[in-house]
């Protein structure tokens, strides 16, 4: 059965971020959820559900289920930071060079200003962490024309080498997030925080 790429209500939202960690999490309550989501079938279907399913995970603690969706994202962001760092660690490589070698190995060359803008990060940031790049030598800067100030960021050998290695164990540390879940429950859950994204980016504008 295809998903609607926002099959969003406030209901089945906050249904969801409440027992997202529970393994018996059921994807057939979700798409007749889905069909029937403004009527009585949905409803009772919610109600059914036991209210500490989920509950006891030794990760989650017991009163994550009842948190904001946004205390729940942040914890889930923080759990992603942790397991991502220590794979990168090994390398020489730190959670803060990440977002910048993702760019830097789709495109080189690019000034400081346009880095910053591509990480949504701030250009003294920018600055701090490339120097800190340069010294682990992830990165150089090469002049745009030789003898003038401004230079443009390229990546090293060894940074360049990084990808091959690096970009496997983040795609573990996803697979690690959705371990249990039916690929059509992963297609719900991006398409829900994405939703979200849409939301809070509009109210941001």
């Amino acid at each position: 059965m295809p998903i609607h790429p926002y099959p969003c209500s406030g209901l089945l939202l906050r249904w969801i971020s409440a027992h997202i960690d529970c393994p018996y999490l059921s994807l057939n309550c979700i798409l007749v959820g889905l069909r029937k989501r403004s009527g009585k079938k949905f409803l009772n279907i919610i109600k059914s559900i036991p209210k500490n399913m989920g509950a006891d995970s030794e990760t989650t603690g017991p009163s994550l289920s009842e948190e904001r969706i946004a205390h729940i994202i942040r914890q889930c962001a923080r759990d992603f930071y942790n397991s991502l760092e220590k794979r990168l660690q090994p390398y020489g490589v730190n959670h803060g060079f990440w977002a910048y070698l993702r760019e830097l190995w789709v495109e080189e060359g690019i000034s400081q200003r346009d880095l910053s803008e591509r990480v949504g990060l701030t250009g003294p940031t920018t600055n701090s962490v490339i120097k800190r790049m340069e010294a682990a030598g992830l990165v150089e800067l090469r002049p745009i024309v030789e003898g003038k100030p401004r230079r443009v960021v390229y990546l090293t050998k060894r940074g360049r080498e990084l990808r091959d290695i690096l970009e496997p164990l983040a795609k573990e540390v996803n697979d690690i997030a959705v371990a249990g879940m039916e690929h059509e429950e992963v297609v719900l859950i991006r398409n829900l925080l994405l939703r979200i994204h849409t939301n809070l980016a509009m109210d941001n504008q």
